[in-house]
């Protein structure tokens, strides 16, 4: 019976546990930042493009980020 109560309680201890580490935080929205953003990623890739059209002598121009970081700016 002690080995039971063990087990069950390990269980409900791991359900709590993940069903408090996935609850929802709602963060506060930041007036004074202007709606920029605060980092980004940025892959210069269109849609038929990856990392492995290097290997077949593609080349990101000067130009082309440029005008996506004008585009990120906006």
């Amino acid at each position: 019976m002690k080995k039971i109560s063990a087990i069950l309680t390990g269980i409900a201890t791991v359900v709590l546990f993940w069903y408090l580490a996935g609850e929802v935080f709602i963060l506060k929205d930041n007036k004074n930042s202007f709606s920029k953003l605060q980092c980004v990623s940025y892959a210069p890739f269109s849609k038929e493009q990856s990392p492995f059209s290097f290997a077949e002598g593609m080349v990101v121009s000067e130009d082309l980020v440029r005008n996506d970081l004008a585009l990120l700016s906006k």
